[in-house]
């Protein structure tokens, strides 16, 4: 583009006292305002401002024509004043004054000297080495047709356009790295740490992560914000419906399932399903449950999403009274905890044997088993023991203590369901989630029991359970 024009775009946006921005703002609304709803971002377009002042980059007709719309001008007006007209008599050879007049009215399409029209030397777009340009075409002149010249520039710049919007992202990949590593930290941290803080700081990450996927990225960045999406709400979903919230949760789980869907990944379909599974289990949902489980065990996850699968089905098949099913199922989980690799995501989204015990003996629990019952949450119990802190499940080692305390009950043993309920009961009010509230109710039913009614500590118990409850923070957050 001629050092002239580009001199004359930065005058007349600093006439109008407008940044860079503002101009790339008054483009776009410009645009807008003549109904051509193509032009990229705002963002974009302010580069492209700054390309055309510094005569970097030709501008095409429809972008002469915003900027007259933007500036308030006629699109005769547009550009510095012209070089007077060949006088008519001028030799032949030259082009005609309407010829001139055609090619004055681009200039980023103007000749330069010695160069066939259509070659556009400053926006680069020549046809070189194929020997066919404007000036060597068989029967036709030079200037026979300037038109064509201008469109070929203004088709490549078009292009120019929409391949400069492609190649811009809204993300890096440095921040993407950063989002997969909160995620696996907030599952991490849920184990041990208060849930409400954390609920939203998930919140918070759930957040970002939709407003850069409403924006434009590459489409590699797209599918890894999509699976990050499915990650954040499924653990959002875990979370309320420990809260006891469980249409909210339900609704998180439904938005991790289309994520997972638009990112194409089968271990984040088998996770969300997991989740669903768990929501309705402690839901009351258990032919719902087992059928989410179910569904997830067809997905391809190549970490311990399937165990928690198998698991999870076991467990609603036990409590619906379908033994033998459970324990087939409780099977088919051993035998893909030997394959599982590692965990994509961990914590609340993983299955290490300390937590694979507890949940054993959770269907155990559901078959009224209590031998195997104590055997499995004694072994879950010792694996605890000897893991990093943070990998340490807070709940599986609650669930772990109140199965020891049902399953001492179904052996008529009170003292030792008060010895398997101190460290629960213990618990501080802000860790007291719905699961283990709705466990101890379980509990403090069968305390009530004719074969416990008479019993003093049987009575003790039930009153330090519901005042346990009442004090959890699912009673404290509003309705």
């Amino acid at each position: 583009m001629s050092d002239t024009l580009s001199a004359w775009l930065r005058e007349q946006r600093l006439a109008h006292s407008w940044s860079a921005a503002e101009m790339g703002r008054q483009l776009q609304q410009a645009a807008k305002a003549t109904g051509d709803h193509t032009v990229p971002s705002a963002a974009i377009l302010i580069a492209y401002v700054r390309r055309w002042e510094a005569g970097k980059m030709g501008i095409t007709e429809r972008y002469r024509l915003h900027y007259c719309t933007a500036l308030g001008i006629q699109p005769a007006d547009f550009g510095p004043p012209q070089p007077a007209q060949r006088p008519q008599d001028e030799p032949p050879g030259l082009a005609t004054p309407g010829a001139l007049t055609a090619i004055q009215a681009t200039p980023d399409a103007r000749p330069s000297p010695g160069l066939p029209y259509g070659s556009t030397e400053p926006s680069g777009y020549r046809e070189s080495g194929t020997g066919h340009n404007a000036a060597n075409r068989t029967g036709q002149q030079p200037h026979s047709d300037p038109p064509l010249g201008h469109l070929m520039v203004t088709l490549a710049e078009e292009s120019l356009d929409f391949g400069e919007w492609a190649d811009t992202s809204n993300i890096g990949d440095s921040t993407l790295e950063h989002y997969a590593a909160q995620v696996r930290r907030l599952a991490r941290d849920y184990q041990y740490a208060p849930p409400y803080p954390l609920l939203m700081e998930t919140k918070r990450l759930r957040d970002r992560v939709f407003a850069k996927l409403q924006g434009h990225q590459r489409p590699g960045q797209t599918r890894d914000l999509y699976l990050i999406g499915a990650q954040v709400c499924g653990l959002l979903a875990w979370m309320a419906g420990d809260m006891s919230y469980y249409r909210a949760a339900d609704a998180h789980a439904w938005t991790g399932w289309v994520c997972a869907e638009q990112a194409n990944h089968d271990g984040a379909r088998a996770w969300v399903r997991v989740t669903q599974s768990k929501l309705a289990y402690w839901d009351s949902r258990f032919i719902e449950s087992a059928q989410f489980a179910e569904d997830g065990l067809r997905y391809n996850c190549p970490d311990s999403g399937q165990v928690m699968a198998a698991l999870f089905h076991a467990r609603a098949l036990a409590r619906l009274g379908r033994s033998q099913d459970a324990e087939d199922a409780l099977g088919q989980a051993r035998d893909r905890l030997e394959r599982a690799g590692p965990d994509e995501v961990g914590g609340l989204w993983g299955v290490i044997p300390a937590r694979f015990h507890t949940l054993t003996s959770d269907v155990q629990m559901c078959r009224h088993d209590p031998e195997q019952v104590l055997t499995e949450t004694s072994q879950g119990l010792q694996e605890f023991d000897t893991v990093d802190p943070r990998e340490r499940n807070r709940l599986a080692v609650m669930h772990s203590r109140i199965n020891q305390a049902q399953a001492h009950l179904l052996l008529h043993d009170l003292d030792g369901t008060d010895t398997a309920l101190r460290t629960v009961l213990s618990l501080p009010s802000e860790n007291r989630d719905e699961p283990v509230t709705q466990r101890l109710q379980q509990v403090r039913q069968e305390l009530a029991r004719p074969e416990f009614r008479s019993a003093a500590l049987a009575q003790q118990l039930q009153e330090e359970i519901e005042t346990f409850c009442r004090e959890a923070i699912v009673n404290e957050l509003p309705g």
